[in-house]
């Protein structure tokens, strides 16, 4: 009720603004700043709450960020539309009344959608806060609460055309950022149970090199055939580069998830990706299955030369699709090499790369299947 009641006060009152105080000029000039607002919003909070994060400032950087980026481009832009657009030219009563009713609407959808995507990010659950996976309620990723005309995802999604078409480089957002605004409620899902939402940047990779096989396919009984990803978790704190809080590394299962890309396309981040969450991890060979809401802790004892070593399982990745990126929290996020079947040799050399006894690993990751 309180996010309905968010959307519609933002809707009603820019509505009342835009026909009690603006020309259709003006109106047009405050709907394209809007826009241009949400594309600086989009393309840099995560620039600008990497500053913050990286100094150890916390999980309010990105929702914040995101907020000041918008506002400050929506301002920056208005006040130049001020000195270019002759806001006093006269389009004739009915022609200003029926601009400013239209485009006060489409603008006030797209101040809430940016207020309901930065309430996204914060570090916060509960009743009363907006959740489309709400906390202690089982995760349908199938049937999110999404809100009454659906703002934050007309937002996302108009971003995600943009970067896309007309803004289109060799990142794009609808691939790093695949299903934005859900990945966002199921990236603090946990935040009730003290999970935090972010992380360094640096805090995850794969395990590199020729004869090292991170990306794998195997057949599993009764499950079928899956995508099995070796994950290293840095254990430094945050700031330092890792994944560790107060109590160790700690995370859901939610946090986690690939981007697919099709096969034909996937040498490039361009274009569009889709998001896939795991399943389960792999430990001693057996697939150990999870919900989205389940709770992965490791502590001092767990860690291993820096890092723990987790190996997830990927259920639903199409065979025409190949998994080109591995995401953690809210802004951690690594490439992958295209997957191999899995062999006695690679698992081998995963479980063991420098001569060190198995049991000493993190994770438990699996022995040869």
């Amino acid at each position: 009720m309180i996010t309905i009641a968010i959307i519609l006060i933002v809707i009603i009152l820019t509505i009342a603004h835009f026909y009690l105080k603006c020309s259709a000029m003006t109106a047009f000039s405050t709907f394209m700043a809007s826009i241009f607002g949400s594309i600086i919003a989009f393309t840099y909070y995560e620039m600008l709450s990497e500053l913050f994060i990286s100094r150890g400032y916390g999980a309010w950087a990105p929702a914040g960020c995101f907020v000041l980026a918008f506002v400050l481009g929506f301002a920056a832009v208005r006040a130049l539309a001020d000195l270019l657009v002759g806001a006093n030219i006269d389009f004739g009563n009915t022609t200003k009344i029926t601009v400013n009713l239209v485009l006060g609407t489409i603008t006030g959808l797209i101040l809430a959608g940016h207020l309901l995507v930065a309430m996204g990010m914060l570090p916060v659950g509960g009743k009363w806060a907006y959740n489309r996976f709400p906390p202690g309620a089982p995760i349908s990723l199938n049937n999110p609460n999404r809100p009454i005309l659906n703002p934050d995802g007309l937002v996302s999604n108009l971003f995600t055309l943009f970067s896309r078409g007309s803004l289109s480089s060799h990142n794009s957002f609808g691939v790093l950022c695949a299903d934005f605004v859900n990945r966002n409620h199921l990236n603090r899902y946990g935040v009730t149970d003290g999970v935090w939402t972010i992380c360094s940047k640096k805090a995850l990779s794969v395990p590199k090199g020729n004869q090292q096989k991170p990306v794998r396919t195997m057949e599993i009984k009764d499950i079928g055939s899956v995508t099995v990803i070796r994950a290293n978790i840095s254990t430094k704190e945050i700031p330092d580069g890792g994944a560790r809080d107060e109590k160790g590394i700690t995370f859901t299962m939610s946090q986690v998830r690939v981007i697919t890309k099709p096969r034909e396309k996937a040498d490039n981040l361009r274009g569009h990706g889709k998001a896939v969450w795991p399943i389960g991890i792999l430990e001693k060979g057996k697939l150990q299955q999870k919900n989205l809401s389940d709770k992965m802790s490791y502590s001092n004892a767990d860690f291993r030369k820096g890092a723990v070593w987790v190996d997830f399982v990927f259920k639903d990745i199409p065979t025409n699709e190949q998994a080109v990126l591995l995401e953690f929290k809210q802004n951690a996020l690594t490439d992958l090499p295209p997957p191999v079947q899995s062999t006695e040799e690679i698992e081998a050399i995963l479980n063991n790369p420098e001569g060190a006894p198995q049991e000493n690993r993190a994770g438990q990751p699996p022995v040869a299947p």
